[in-house]
C-alpha cells in the first residue's frame, strides 16, 4: 500500500475519532449528514495537501485534526440561510462572476457611484 494511502487512512481514522468526541458538534440530523459527506468527499484531498504543507511538523495531524472538529462546530452553528445559500452556489461554482454580484459590489462600494460603473471602460 503506497505511503499516501497509509497516511490518508490512518489520518482519517484519527480525525473520525475526534469528530465523534468533540465538544460542540452537532452529530444528528441532515446537516451532519451533509457535513460527513463533506468530509468523506474533501478530506482526501484535504490531507494530502495539508501532509504536503506541513507533514515535517510532529503536530501536524494534531492540527489537521483542530482543523476539521473546528470546520464541523462551525458547520454546526452556521444558520439554516446560509446552508441553504452554500448548497445553492456548489450547484454553481461560477456564483461569484453573475451579475449580481456585481451589484453587491456596486453597494459594497459605494452604492451611490453606479453613474462612475456606468462611465469606465469595460
Amino acid at each position: 500500500m503506497p505511503e499516501s494511502a497509509i497516511v490518508d487512512h490512518e489520518s482519517r481514522q484519527h480525525v473520525r475519532s475526534a469528530l465523534a468526541t468533540g465538544d460542540g458538534i452537532v452529530r444528528e440530523g441532515a446537516d451532519w449528514t451533509d457535513f460527513e459527506e463533506w468530509f468523506d468527499r474533501r478530506f482526501p484531498e484535504l490531507c494530502k495537501l495539508f501532509h504536503g504543507l506541513y507533514g515535517v511538523r510532529e503536530d501536524w495531524l494534531a492540527q489537521l485534526t483542530a482543523l476539521v472538529v473546528q470546520a464541523a462546530r462551525s458547520w454546526s452553528e452556521r444558520p439554516a440561510e446560509l446552508k441553504s445559500l452554500d448548497a445553492e452556489r456548489a450547484t454553481n461554482p461560477d456564483w461569484f462572476q453573475s451579475d449580481e454580484m456585481l451589484c453587491g459590489e456596486a453597494q459594497h462600494s459605494g452604492g451611490n457611484r453606479l453613474d462612475k460603473l456606468r462611465s469606465e471602460p469595460r
